[in-house]
């Protein structure tokens, strides 16, 4: 089996995060909030400001892998406030920096232009980040385990972006709707992905949307089994506890096939080799400022 993943342990609270300022001022949610596209075929990115949060299992009755919470002080960074979809990634494979997903989506109905895009394994999501950097001259790469979790967070202590209320299945009128527990259309297969169209449910407090469900994201860092020994500079950590090594990445947030709503938490994490080509694993661009 692919996946990693261990138990549970304990807790604290507190975080700060405020989007900064910048060109092209749009509004999401009272705070200016400036959005910005490298190149017409770039995922829309949003400038977040430079901040420190406790990252972890703040609240209590997390898994073993989300102590010890520390403090982390995250630098300012650009990050795509959607999951890179089909789209996005034909536009790569066309302009020939990545492969087309093949296996994971041979027979099936993996999905199409505003779905996100799923099948990559890690070394996919390199290619991608590779691509974007080459065409635009500036830095993209994944974000760090980190960021993922101060974006997510949008300056919150809760188990959630939106507070501590459970997400609710499928409502995409609910502040805390989101999808998992396999959404899909009408007479769709298990096995067809039910992925829905990126910015389905509302956003965070930050811009993001479908941090919580839709497909898990990979990050850059190796999996660890605790934080013990975890960066606090919002860097990837890139050593690894496991017998595994880090052929163990890091991914983020529930899929449409969730059907705990514990591993839809800001602060829920697992471990998934880096070869591992699932219909429910996407990514998420940051770009260096």
């Amino acid at each position: 089996m692919f996946w990693r993943k261990f138990s549970m342990v304990t807790a604290l609270f507190s975080a700060i995060g405020v989007v900064a300022g910048g060109e092209n001022i749009i509004f999401l949610d009272g705070f200016e909030s400036p959005l910005f596209r490298d190149c017409p075929e770039c995922p829309q990115m949003i400038y977040i400001s430079e901040g420190s949060f406790l990252m972890g299992d703040v609240n209590g009755g997390g898994d073993s892998d989300e102590v010890p919470v520390r403090i982390v002080n995250v630098p300012s960074f650009a990050v795509g406030i959607f999951e890179v979809t089909w789209d996005e990634w034909q536009s790569c494979v066309e302009n020939g920096g990545c492969s087309p997903i093949v296996s994971t989506c041979d027979g099936i109905d993996c999905g199409t232009g505003r779905q996100p895009v799923v099948g990559t394994d890690w070394f996919d999501t390199q290619s991608y980040v590779a691509w974007l950097s080459q065409l635009t001259g500036e830095r993209y790469r994944l974000l760090s385990e980190a960021e993922w979790e101060y974006v997510a967070r949008a300056g919150t202590t809760t188990r959630y972006s939106w507070g501590n209320q459970d997400p609710v299945s499928c409502d995409n009128s609910a502040v805390n709707g989101a999808n998992f527990a396999n959404c899909s259309q009408p007479g769709a297969s298990f096995f067809d992905v039910k992925a829905e169209p990126v910015g389905s449910y509302s956003p965070n407090s930050f811009g993001l949307y479908d941090v919580h469900g839709n497909v898990f994201e990979w990050v850059e860092d190796c999996y660890n089994t605790t934080y013990f020994g975890a960066p606090i500079d919002g860097s990837p950590w890139l050593t690894s506890d496991t017998l595994f090594g880090c052929d163990d990445r890091v991914v983020r947030g529930g899929s449409w096939v969730t059907t705990d709503v514990q591993a839809l938490r800001s602060a829920y994490r697992s471990g998934l080799s880096r070869a591992a080509e699932l219909n429910t694993v996407g990514l998420r661009v940051a770009r260096d400022l």
